[in-house]
C-alpha cells in the first residue's frame, strides 16, 4: 500500500446552499487567511479496516437522487442526519453542481467527525480518498476549514481515478490535457518532479496539484471565494490554460490515441519527403509507413530541435512502425528518403494521443 498525504489550503468558510456560477479569472478570485490541512490518498484500502469496520458501519445514508439527475452513494454519522434529516440530499445536490462526469455514480462518500475520519485516514489527516471512497468530515473542522472545499479536492483526486493518461496513472500524474500542459512527463523526467511522492517532495507531487486545480475551477464554477495556494509548489498556479485543461479533462475525458492516414508519393526527381506531425498530448505515439514505391525507403523521425527520436529502413511493398513516447515535444517530423532512384507512392499512419 502506497500512502500519499495531501496538503491543501483553504481559507473560506461556505454553506451548502450554492450556486452554480460563472468561472473567474485566477486574477479575480480574492483571497483570504490560511490554514492547512492534510488528506490522505491510499492506492488500496487503509490499513485501518483490517482491524475496525468499514467507514459505513454506524451511519445512514443510501443512493441519492440530485437535483441533476446524478446520483450519488452518501453515508452519514446519525449525529448529522438527526440534525438535519436533508444532510445527504444538500450534499448530493451540491456535488452534482461542481464539474464532474460519469465518475460521481460510482462515488462512496462517507462523512463522519473529525475524530472518526481521523481513525481511518491518519491522525494528521482530515480526509481520505481510496478506490471510488472519500472519508470526510460532515462539519467545517474549524471556521477556516470548510468541509466543502475539503469535500472539492478530494473529490478531484476521484476523477483523476477515472481518467486515463496512458501509459501514466493520472491519479498520480494528473488527467492527459492538464498533464501535457504543465509537462509532467518532461520535468518527471529531468528530477523537477515526484508523481506519488508522499514524503519530503510531496509539494512537487503532480497528482496533488491536479487535485488543488480542480478545487480552484470547481470553487469558481460553484462561485465560491478562491483559497490559498501555497502547499503545493507555486509552480503549478494555475493559468487560465490549466484551468481549462482540467474543464476538458473533467468534462471531456480523453479516452485513446487517435489514428488518421495520410497518403503521398515519391517522383523520380525527390529523394525525400518530409511530414511534420502534431503532438499535443504527451503519450504513446507510433507511426506506421507503407511502402508502395520499387525502392526501400529510410525513415528517420526527429524532434523539433532536429534530435532523431527513431530510425529504420522499410522495404519495397512492406510497412514498416516506429514507436516513441511523447514527453514534452509539441511536433514531430518524420522524414522518408528513398535508397534509389524509383517513383511510387507511400501512405502514412499516425497514431498519438
Amino acid at each position: 500500500m502506497t500512502c500519499v498525504r495531501v496538503a491543501l489550503l483553504i481559507t473560506c468558510s461556505v454553506g451548502l446552499a450554492l450556486g452554480v456560477g460563472g468561472l473567474a479569472s485566477a486574477a479575480e478570485r480574492p483571497h483570504a487567511a490560511r490554514a492547512l490541512f492534510r488528506d490522505t490518498a491510499f492506492e488500496s484500502a487503509p490499513r485501518a479496516l483490517r482491524v475496525q469496520p468499514s467507514p459505513t458501519a454506524g451511519t445512514s445514508g443510501g443512493t441519492y437522487t440530485a437535483a441533476s439527475g446524478d446520483t450519488v452513494q452518501i453515508y452519514a454519522a446519525n449525529q448529522y442526519v438527526a440534525g438535519d434529516p436533508s444532510f445527504g440530499q444538500r450534499w448530493a445536490d451540491f456535488l452534482a453542481s461542481a464539474p464532474h462526469g460519469d465518475e460521481l455514480s460510482q462515488l462512496t462518500l462517507v462523512f463522519l467527525p473529525l475524530a472518526q475520519v481521523q481513525s481511518f485516514c491518519g491522525a494528521q489527516a482530515l480526509a481520505c480518498y481510496w478506490g471510488n471512497t472519500i472519508v470526510t468530515p460532515g462539519e467545517d473542522p474549524a471556521p477556516e476549514l470548510p468541509a466543502a472545499s475539503i469535500l472539492l479536492h478530494e473529490y478531484g483526486h476521484h476523477i483523476a481515478y477515472h481518467r486515463n493518461n496512458d501509459p501514466w496513472p493520472a491519479v498520480d500524474w494528473g488527467a492527459k490535457r492538464w498533464a501535457s500542459h504543465e509537462n509532467i512527463c518532461r520535468q518527471t523526467a529531468d528530477g523537477s518532479l515526484h508523481p506519488g511522492d508522499e514524503d519530503a517532495n510531496y509539494a512537487l507531487n503532480p497528482g496533488e496539484a491536479w487535485a488543488e486545480t480542480y478545487r480552484v475551477v470547481a470553487e469558481g464554477a460553484l462561485g465560491l471565494p478562491s483559497t490559498a495556494w501555497e502547499i503545493v509548489s507555486r509552480s503549478f498556479y494555475p493559468d487560465e490554460a490549466a484551468l481549462t485543461a482540467v474543464s476538458e479533462d473533467v468534462l471531456e475525458p480523453w479516452a485513446e490515441n487517435t489514428r488518421t492516414t495520410v497518403a503521398g508519393s515519391l517522383r523520380r526527381t525527390q529523394r525525400q519527403r518530409r511530414l511534420r506531425i502534431d503532438t499535443p498530448y504527451d503519450g504513446k505515439f507510433a507511426v506506421t509507413f507503407a511502402n508502395r514505391t520499387r525502392t526501400p525507403v529510410k525513415l528517420q523521425l526527429m524532434d523539433a530541435s532536429g534530435a532523431t527520436v527513431g530510425t529504420s529502413t522499410v522495404a519495397n511493398g512492406r510497412t514498416r512502425t516506429l514507436a516513441a513516447e511523447i514527453c514534452g515535444q509539441r511536433s514531430l517530423v518524420l522524414r522518408a528518403s528513398r535508397t534509389a532512384t524509383a517513383a511510387g507512392s507511400y501512405s502514412v499512419t499516425v497514431s498519438r494521443p
